[in-house]
């Protein structure tokens, strides 16, 4: 079994490039029994999406008040 920190880099790594079909299971299985990371890479994949839709236009650079209070809610 894979060490925590070790399924958080590979759950970095997801975002921005393939990883292997082993790496895939391993990640899959970690996260079936920890629920530390788990909930992390949850978090991971929510601060990707409202930072996307956020920066859409490079312009936009500030959270408002509402954002900032679902993120917390949502950490």
């Amino acid at each position: 079994m894979k060490y925590c920190q070790d399924i958080t880099e590979m759950m970095e790594r997801t975002a921005v490039e393939r990883i292997r079909l082993s790496d895939k299971i391993a990640l899959r299985f970690h996260l079936f029994i920890c629920k530390t990371c788990k909930r992390y890479y949850e978090d991971s994949k929510t601060m990707d999406i409202l930072l996307k839709r956020r920066f859409k236009k490079i312009d936009q650079y500030s959270f408002s008040k509402l954002e900032k209070e679902e993120l917390i809610k949502r950490m």
